[in-house]
């Protein structure tokens, strides 16, 4: 019964931070992938999201799955936990949801959220699989199947090969099944990324997108990311534990990870470091008690980490358009996220004047007073630095 109210208890959880993130409003990071628009990731996951473009409400839905699924994985910690530590299991289960990565991302619509899940599958994997003397086949055909649906559907999800290696070792795959399961997936997203090179430039350019940055500016906000990562508390204890445990498939993945975060700077990739994080801290030899005492403390912590994100001044401007089912006409630079929301036209010099005269409303985000007196519209609303124009009725 009490597994049952905390089933629930972490849905409930779930649920809320889905809507408050829907009420923040769709980013442009998260429109690309519900429109499935093809960079920078491979197209499995959002190609799925893409199916569901015509569905009400497209954006809570997949804010409930991402939240469901990131939350409800203190499961997966629970059970590996109490393999390790069993008296300790349920605070390590609690410490899963207070790290501040795992709630400033839960509930968002974001490839990262879903590659740390995956994450922490294969590393559950690696910890409870009981090594076989001979292959189990169809073990390691489905590990195979979900690192192939992992890397297919995000790039990061390549820094958790260690876990995978560890999981088929002790599926009882000989190096020649490892290789077809691991490193075949790993060719084919390869091969993917040649015959698509905008993605790969755009993976590229992300993680050497701060390339003037010195060796201590990046420590320093990988420093800031790490302690963001597991609400400080954790992420000490974590690292402790991992080098004390010294696991490959735990270790080498955190290593993985780290790396790629100390390139890239991203905020978003410190929920890829959670897994490893929380996992270090189950195996860290403290007393019972010392867990318990931590539980409070990582809240308090997180407390103070975690902020919440601004609306965007675009999407508010979209959000209160009076006719959303008409046209929208915009003038200067703007993200996936207006493209979510209506049916845009990009103001050009080169634009035909019956698609711009087919526009009811004029959405700027530069000067353009000019464009709304030849268009015949009346400004409505403005908000730092975003001006709506629409058509007299």
């Amino acid at each position: 019964m009490r597994r049952v109210i905390a089933f629930f208890s972490i849905e409930l959880l779930a649920i809320v931070f889905a809507i408050l993130q829907w009420g923040i409003g769709v980013r442009t990071d998260e429109a690309k992938y519900l429109l499935s628009i093809p960079y920078p990731h491979p197209p499995f996951l959002r190609g799925v999201m893409g199916l569901t473009d015509g569905m009400a409400n497209q954006e809570l839905f997949w804010r409930l799955v991402s939240a469901t699924l990131l939350l409800q994985s203190a499961w997966l910690i629970w059970w590996v936990a109490k393999k390790i530590r069993p008296d300790r299991a349920v605070a390590c289960m609690i410490l899963w949801p207070l790290c501040a990565a795992v709630l400033s991302q839960a509930g968002t619509v974001m490839i990262a959220v879903f590659n740390a899940v995956e994450g922490l599958v294969f590393l559950a994997a690696a910890l409870l699989i009981v090594q076989k003397s001979n292959i189990d086949h169809v073990q390691c055909f489905l590990l195979g199947l979900l690192w192939l649906f992992s890397l297919g559907s995000g790039y990061q999800a390549a820094l958790y090969l260690p876990a995978v290696i560890v999981a088929l070792h002790k599926s009882g795959a000989r190096w020649k099944e490892i290789a077809l399961y691991a490193f075949g997936p790993l060719a084919l997203l390869a091969l993917y990324s040649f015959a698509n090179p905008f993605a790969l430039a755009r993976v590229v350019g992300t993680a050497g997108k701060d390339t003037a940055l010195t060796l201590v500016d990046r420590l320093t906000v990988f420093g800031g990311l790490i302690t963001f990562s597991g609400s400080g508390i954790v992420s000490i204890l974590g690292v402790i534990g991992l080098l004390r445990l010294r696991n490959f498939a735990v270790l080498g993945s955190f290593i993985c990870a780290a790396g790629y975060i100390l390139l890239s700077n991203s905020p978003y990739y410190a929920v890829l470091l959670c897994p490893m994080l929380v996992l270090g801290a189950a195996w860290l030899p403290l007393p019972k008690f010392w867990h318990w005492i931590l539980v409070p403390l990582t809240a308090v912590v997180a407390f103070f980490l975690i902020h919440v994100p601004q609306r965007s001044p675009l999407v508010t401007a979209m959000t209160n358009l009076s006719r959303t089912d008409q046209p929208v006409l915009l003038v200067g630079p703007f993200g996936h996220e207006a493209q979510y929301m209506g049916t845009v036209i990009r103001w050009s010099n080169t634009l035909k004047p019956e698609i711009a005269d087919s526009a009811q409303s004029l959405v700027c985000t530069v000067e353009c007073s000019g464009y709304a007196t030849n268009f015949h519209m009346e400004e409505k609303t403005s908000a730092k630095g975003v001006v709506v124009y629409e058509r007299s009725r």
